[in-house]
């Protein structure tokens, strides 16, 4: 059987369902994050091994809500700050 709809979904609907499949709802914490060596520490531990995701989904959330807690850690990519050549 197919089943086949057209549903409307904003940002935040979209990103939440992602997070979901993925198992990552913690990404919307406000706890202290930093990666090292490929990891994700959080508040100061081991938490989860899956960094470029996290460091990506990160970077989607600051891209879209420029002026989060977040913005200024070391794994936030800010586009448009290198100097032309």
């Amino acid at each position: 059987m197919k089943i086949k709809f057209e549903m409307e979904m904003d940002f935040d609907t979209a990103f939440d369902a992602l997070l979901e499949v993925l198992d990552m709802k913690w990404v919307l914490d406000d706890d202290a994050f930093e990666i090292k060596k490929g990891m994700v520490y959080r508040n100061g531990e081991p938490f989860d091994e899956r960094a470029d995701m996290f460091a990506a989904l990160r970077n989607i959330l600051n891209a879209h809500y420029p002026n989060l807690d977040f913005r200024g850690d070391d794994y936030i990519t800010h586009y448009g700050d290198e100097a032309d050549d």
